[in-house]
C-alpha cells in the first residue's frame, strides 16, 4: 500500500514539471549563441565540403567558383569540424589581417 501511494505522489509532482517544461520550451524564443557565418554550400553532416572539394580539382577553381555561384566576397566551406572562411575582396582580407591581428595572434603556437 505505501508502495503505491509514494508512486501517486511521484506521479502527481513529476507530470506538472514535465507540462511546465514542455510549454516552456515550446513558447520561449531561441537565441543562438554561435556567431552567424558568411554564405557557403550545404556541407555533409560529419566530413564537411571534403567530398565535393576532393571531386572537383585543381581546389582553387572549385573555390572561386563558389564564390562566384553565391556572388559573394566572403564565404564559409567546412572541412571536416573546422570552418574555412574564403575571402576574395581586398578590403576584407585587410580587416581579416589587420584590423582583427589580435583575435588571429592569440591561437597557441602548436596551431600555426
Amino acid at each position: 500500500m505505501e508502495s503505491a501511494t509514494a508512486f501517486l505522489l511521484i506521479l502527481f509532482f513529476t507530470i506538472p514539471l514535465f507540462i511546465i517544461k514542455l510549454f516552456k520550451h515550446n513558447h520561449s524564443p531561441k537565441k543562438s549563441k554561435k556567431p552567424r557565418l558568411p554564405p557557403g554550400p550545404k556541407p555533409w553532416p560529419i566530413v564537411g565540403n571534403i567530398p565535393e572539394m576532393l571531386a572537383n580539382k585543381p581546389i582553387f577553381r572549385w573555390m572561386q567558383n563558389i564564390m562566384n555561384d553565391l556572388n559573394t566576397e566572403i564565404a564559409c566551406i567546412r572541412l571536416g569540424n573546422i570552418h574555412v572562411i574564403l575571402v576574395t575582396s581586398p578590403s576584407i582580407a585587410h580587416e581579416f589581417l589587420m584590423k582583427q591581428d589580435a583575435i588571429f595572434a592569440s591561437r597557441p603556437l602548436n596551431w600555426s
